[in-house]
């Protein structure tokens, strides 16, 4: 079936709430699936007790998300099964306090030396910053992170940025561009919709999606990834000349751009 869009209104809400519907319609129209009706009241007690910590809004729709994604078994392709939160978000779900850091942390990534954290700070924010702690390699214990940035303005963008890093559909493309006139331009005229979500570009259009996400390893603020996907196959002679365009000077490519 075609891809439904647009997913992304113009006007993005800033009710948590609201802005974690669209994160589930986008995963359950993008993956094809449904996501199972899950209650975490229980879970939520139990963290903001074991914590002595009270999680604002946009924690505890992660928090539901994540069971319900955890409760999704998925089969690849291959035959392979998995859960739906690896099939999203590829890293780990970990709700634990980091004491050092007074933060807690909502996800460590697969290889265990990134955490990704709500400062205690924050918590008095429906939809608080996200903080990204390294693991410091020149530490005998193996156990010391130190803080590395702030990776999101909210809860809610860096979900969303999250899912757009491992996002896989039929065919896709990525590279990184700087964000600058030219190059939203070319995006805006390639795509009927596009709409802003805090500092992450998203633009929409029938079988197809792209995206601007900022990248944190780069000290310069306007450096992104470039990454468009296909929902389904496509003969890329149809896309805007334009968007082709930006596949050029290198990248990563899946299904039909390694092809073409």
């Amino acid at each position: 079936m075609p891809y439904p869009s647009p997913i992304f209104p113009k006007d993005i809400p800033y009710n948590p709430q609201k802005r974690f519907d669209l994160i589930r319609h986008f995963i359950e129209s993008w993956y094809e699936i449904q996501l199972p009706n899950q209650d975490v009241t229980k879970e939520i007690q139990y963290i903001e007790k074991k914590t002595g910590l009270t999680l604002p809004i946009a924690f505890r729709q992660y928090i539901l998300l994540s069971y319900q994604l955890m409760n999704l078994e998925y089969v690849y392709e291959n035959g392979m099964k998995g859960d739906g939160y690896g099939l999203c978000f590829r890293d780990d779900y970990e709700v634990k306090k980091l004491e050092e850091h007074k933060a807690l942390s909502l996800m460590i990534q697969g290889e265990q030396d990134f955490y990704w954290a709500v400062k205690y700070d924050d918590l008095d924010k429906d939809d608080p910053p996200i903080q990204g702690y390294l693991l410091d390699y020149d530490d005998p214990t193996n156990k010391k992170f130190d803080h590395y940035c702030q990776i999101a303005p909210t809860l809610t963008s860096f979900v969303l940025d999250h899912l757009f890093t491992y996002l896989s559909r039929h065919s896709s493309f990525g590279r990184q561009v700087t964000r600058n006139n030219a190059v939203l331009s070319i995006l805006q005229k390639s795509f009927q919709h596009y709409t802003r979500f805090d500092d992450i570009d998203i633009f929409e259009d029938e079988n197809r999606l792209a995206c601007l996400t900022r990248n944190h390893f780069e000290e310069e603020t306007n450096e992104y990834f470039l990454k468009v996907h296909l929902f389904q196959k496509q003969d890329l002679k149809t896309l805007p000349k334009a968007l082709i365009s930006l596949t050029q000077n290198g990248g990563w490519f899946s299904g039909d751009f390694i092809e073409d």
